[in-house]
């Protein structure tokens, strides 16, 4: 009959094992295993998808999915209780989850070249709370965010490379964060930097940094080009400076 499933055996005469179910929609079920245990092991779908179970006969459990464009389920859990904890894709990309199954949360994104994401919140609520990798320099970066899905805003930043670090903090809305405050040290000594102005452009200015040594140091110009305007040092000497090429100003007077 075209309308029932149709089973398929292999086997000599008296020792017949169920290998295969196939279906009118154009699934089928394979199994393995000896006669009267013969136990599921992949499920096929006509849209492509193919099911993999693991255990014994009546306990099968689902433990992997595949799709034709390369997409790949991961589930862990006994029969009727697997929940998703892994999605990998052919480009390298994975995507891990925590949780029971059917609220299954996404808790970290990992790309083929390290970057990995992390995430916040229940199932489709997911917000990035935080993104790490390492650059092309060896030095290792992680950005922090805070906001709801959709409306994460970065708050700071980390850099570090050996002895050298960085933390810079940021305020405002999403895409319009400016650099506020930043921390850069080198073993023991440590410099403090003070930006203000909006997030456009050019116009955030590098206000003034405390250095390790006692300095004060006052800026001008945008936050990538920093003209030194004024220093004052711990014993209130001030001097002042002119010039508009960043690193090469020049010492004008000293009070």
């Amino acid at each position: 009959s075209l309308a029932d499933p149709i089973r398929v055996y292999e086997g000599a005469a008296g020792l017949q094992r169920h290998v295969r179910t196939e279906f009118p929609s154009g699934q089928a079920t394979y199994y393995d295993g000896p006669a009267g245990q013969e136990r599921r092991i992949r499920h096929e779908w006509s849209n492509g998808e193919i099911r993999f179970f693991e255990g014994p006969q009546g306990q099968e459990r689902k433990v992997r999915s595949t799709w034709s464009g390369g997409e790949t389920h991961f589930f862990t859990g006994s029969q009727g209780q697997e929940r998703k904890v892994r999605v990998e894709w052919a480009s390298g990309q994975r995507r891990f989850f925590k949780g029971p199954m059917g609220a299954e949360r996404k808790f970290m994104h990992e790309k083929p070249n390290g970057e990995a994401t992390y995430f916040d919140g229940p199932k489709g609520q997911e917000h990035k709370v935080r993104t790490q990798w390492i650059d092309e320099n060896g030095v290792y970066r992680t950005e922090f965010f805070d906001g709801p899905k959709g409306e994460e805003r970065k708050v700071s930043e980390l850099a570090t490379k050996g002895d050298h670090m960085r933390l810079a903090t940021f305020v405002g809305p999403k895409g319009s964060e400016r650099r506020h405050v930043a921390f850069m040290g080198n073993g023991p000594k440590m410099n403090v930097d003070f930006s203000e102005g909006p997030a456009s452009g050019n116009n955030v200015t590098h206000q003034r940094q405390l250095r390790d040594n006692g300095e004060v140091r006052f800026y001008d110009g945008d936050i990538d080009h920093p003209l030194l305007r004024r220093v004052v040092t711990p014993d209130g000497e001030v001097r002042f400076y002119t010039g508009d090429v960043p690193h090469h100003e020049t010492l004008e007077r000293v009070v």
